[in-house]
């Protein structure tokens, strides 16, 4: 099988700290090649091709767009995904598979536009959803499963996600700034909630554990409560199974404080999730009661990056040997609960005034 060839867009903030370091980690070890980047800020985008080996700088979309197929197998487009609505139709349209950060968009409106023209040219279109990727997190998925299957610790009754703000970053290599700024002429605005700011801030920072919870309940769920300062979401699954999410309960300046808890009759599973852009997988630690006895275990996982497996994962996409972790049509879901909850605590809070 040959190496996958990956053509990139965007050479930001983002771009840098989150997935190129890990991209150029992967063709140093020659599992994939790194054949162009694209990024309107030529400067900028000189001295990223030089830090990551990179040989080739794509002057416009439409020099990147001729050298596909004949040299790309997959697009990496690290962009605002404020522009995701004007700036991925002609990327999708090439139908070669795509990786782009989370959100799919920002208003439910345009990640409805997107998922219809990657489905027209059956595009597969990756989201960065890299929680989905943690060896903690697939740990704690499967073993939901098997006890499903078994009923041995009774039904799931809860998933609760804690997500306090923290030091993101992890120390990691800090990016090179340009003196180039972008000007962009439109944006993807929402307009079926009223504090669009408030709604993008949610949408930027939550929108994680919004599809985390999805991952693991393995079905939809849906909105019931929404607090109005903004710290609670509240719901059920299609199957009764209660779920909340806990944004900002407390803030530290250090640390990261990310926590889930997936509840059953008899037993819980605890994940610790590492910031971000930490080198290193979340703690996981099982707690069950069987025959009057409660025992505990800690799992040893593979120290593998919830980043670097994202990235093995879209390799394997592009050589069709793996589904994407979190494809378009969960990362709309994504968006129609964020709007939902808005909508829930927008009305909530006109009842009360």
């Amino acid at each position: 099988m040959t190496i996958p060839r990956i053509a990139w867009i965007g050479a930001g903030n983002m771009a840098q700290r989150a997935h190129l370091r890990t991209y150029a980690q992967l063709a140093s070890e020659t599992s994939c090649q790194l054949v162009g980047l694209l990024d309107t800020r030529r400067g900028l985008a000189h001295q990223v091709a030089d830090r990551y080996r990179i040989d080739r700088i794509y002057t416009d979309i439409e020099e990147l767009l001729a050298d596909v197929p004949r040299n790309i197998d997959g697009i990496c487009a690290i962009l605002p995904y404020r522009q995701h609505q004007y700036v991925l139709p002609q990327l999708l349209s090439m139908g070669l598979p795509l990786f782009t950060e989370k959100p799919l968009a920002l208003s439910v409106s345009a990640g409805e536009q997107l998922l219809a023209i990657g489905q027209s040219h059956q595009t597969v279109h990756m989201l960065g959803y890299h929680k989905r990727s943690d060896a903690s997190i697939r740990h704690a998925k499967a073993l939901i499963g098997q006890w499903q299957e078994s009923n041995q610790y009774g039904d799931l009754n809860y998933i609760r996600v804690t997500m306090p703000p923290g030091d993101w970053v992890f120390g990691s290599e800090q990016p090179l700034i340009g003196s180039e700024r972008i000007a962009y002429e439109a944006q993807d605005t929402p307009t079926d909630v009223e504090d669009v700011s408030a709604y993008d801030a949610f949408v930027n920072y939550y929108i994680h554990q919004v599809n985390l919870i999805r991952f693991l309940l393995d079905e939809p769920y849906h909105v019931t409560f929404g607090d109005r300062r903004g710290i609670l979401l509240c719901g059920e699954s299609q199957s009764g199974v209660s779920i909340v999410l806990e944004m900002a309960p407390f803030r530290l300046a250090q640390g990261w404080w990310e926590q889930v808890l997936v509840g059953f009759e008899r037993g819980f599973i605890e994940v610790r999730l590492p910031a971000p852009l930490a080198t290193f997988p979340g703690q996981l630690r099982v707690v069950v009661e069987e025959r009057g006895q409660v025992t505990e275990t800690q799992p040893i996982l593979p120290p593998v990056s919830a980043m670097r497996q994202q990235a093995v994962s879209f390799l394997n996409v592009i050589q069709g040997v793996e589904d994407p972790p979190c494809d378009a049509v969960e990362a709309l879901e994504d968006l129609r609960i964020a709007t939902a909850w808005f909508q829930l605590r927008e009305a909530l809070e006109q009842n009360l005034s």
